[in-house]
């Protein structure tokens, strides 16, 4: 049985497809619900989907920026976007995550069966990682090599663990952390990018740009404040990180965001 996530801003879209879906027959025995793209980003680590179905757009945090950051800390969960328009840079942005697939609003019922049916193949056509709980009973080089996938991405997950912890601080680097994980830079760097297709800094960056927004979105400091409070080093260097990661300067996303 699989685990999946909805993040839709429509309350009524969310309760139609939790309710319409035979969720039981595509063997998805757990359903969780996001409003929004920030929302399911604080609830991935804990739900843990293995298909995501996810708008594009959304307040907050859009379909795109949040299976961006959805990929780096699950990077095996299958995505599928839905929308209520075709728009090809989205469809691009969508080929380049690795988005599964892509359904329009209205959505029909029939389609997304056999899509979230195509998906659940998917995954138990991989190869997943090995249980936990299975290790044990593995023969001797099956279970070394087991604990040493399990130790990278016990690694992996430390590395996330740390810079969201301390995202803040403008010191922090490469280097520093792997030196407060004691592993060697260029081992951390190589084992973090096969795990999640992302480096490191895209990481970093990414969260530090996911805090400014909500940070332009729900208050009135001045923009050096909030470059101070999501450790960039100055608000110039805010605001060409802002503009090059989201292709508008945090004034104008700023103003169009407001109430």
């Amino acid at each position: 049985m699989y685990k999946l996530m909805i993040v839709e801003d429509e309350d009524n879209t969310r309760a139609g497809l939790k309710k319409f879906l035979p969720w039981k027959e595509l063997e998805i025995n757990n359903i969780y619900e996001a409003c929004d793209g920030r929302s399911a980003l604080e609830m991935l680590q804990s739900c843990k989907p293995d298909i995501i179905l996810c708008d594009i757009k959304m307040p907050r945090m859009n379909g795109v920026e949040f299976a961006q950051y959805a990929r780096t800390v699950l990077p095996n969960c299958k995505i599928i976007f839905i929308s209520g328009f075709t728009d090809k840079e989205y469809l691009k942005a969508a080929i380049k995550i690795g988005v599964v697939d892509y359904i329009e609003k209205p959505i029909e019922v029939s389609e997304l069966t056999e899509l979230v049916k195509k998906t659940v193949k998917q995954i138990s056509e991989s190869n997943p990682l090995i249980p936990e709980q299975r290790i044990k009973e593995l023969p001797e080089n099956e279970n070394n090599t087991a604990k040493a996938a399990d130790n990278k991405h016990g690694k992996v997950k430390d590395i996330i663990q740390y810079i969201e912890s301390n995202y803040t601080d403008k010191t922090v680097s490469v280097k520093k952390l792997s030196q407060y994980l004691h592993i060697s830079l260029n081992y951390m760097c190589a084992m973090f990018k096969k795990t999640t297709g992302g480096t490191v800094n895209e990481y970093l960056m990414s969260i530090r740009i996911a805090a400014a927004k909500e940070l332009l979105i729900n208050n009135e400091k001045r923009l050096y404040e909030i470059a101070e409070m999501t450790g960039f080093s100055d608000s110039n260097y805010f605001s060409r990180a802002f503009k090059k990661h989201t292709g508008i300067t945090p004034r104008e996303f700023r103003e169009m965001n407001q109430i």
